[in-house]
């Protein structure tokens, strides 16, 4: 899902960092 040729290089990486951050918490229980 990364992007980076088309200019959502930053946005992906954080957007999936936040994703992670938000879902493998709630994955874990």
């Amino acid at each position: 899902m990364f992007i980076t040729k088309n200019g959502y290089g930053d946005l992906v990486v954080m957007s999936i960092e936040l994703y992670e951050q938000l879902i493998v918490p709630t994955s874990l229980y």
